[in-house]
């Protein structure tokens, strides 16, 4: 049993559609049917019906959806298990090129304060000796520059 089964059940259920599953899971449609078959291979119940043109979630595949939902959410904290960043406190320095400075680094520092908020800042400090802009340097460091609210 494998957590790409759940995963791309998941995703028909979400999308409402194998292609459209298989599209955002890169995976070719056979795949996806093949998934499918294995899942219910799993559980002994068909989890679609063909309805005309389109599949269509029986009442097993609608009731499997929590089930599903609760092993791929157990999945995700054994996953990120080791990377319990909450409790995460300090100052963290990062230093990095001012083109990196500028574009990459400020929507990343803001999601790691999301999830670590108890850190006190991120200081990115760019040196690169062929850039001769301090201000734009200064303009980085202060959008760079995430506080607790």
């Amino acid at each position: 049993m494998e957590l790409k089964i759940f995963t791309t059940f998941r995703t028909i259920v979400r999308t409402g559609s194998f292609t459209k599953a298989a599209r955002l899971l890169s995976y070719t449609p056979s795949t996806i049917t093949f998934h499918i078959a294995q899942l219910e291979k799993l559980t002994g119940v068909p989890l679609f019906e063909k309805s005309g043109r389109r599949m269509v979630l029986t009442k097993a595949g609608e009731a499997l959806i929590p089930y599903v939902d609760e092993v791929l959410a157990a999945a995700n904290k054994i996953k990120n298990f080791q990377y319990g960043i909450a409790a995460y406190q300090g100052t963290l320095t990062v230093g990095a090129p001012e083109s990196l400075l500028c574009f990459r680094l400020p929507p990343l520092l803001k999601r790691l304060h999301a999830h670590a908020p108890r850190r006190r800042s991120a200081s990115a400090l760019a040196h690169e000796p062929r850039c001769r802009c301090g201000a734009q340097r200064r303009a980085a460091r202060r959008r760079l520059r995430v506080r607790d609210p």
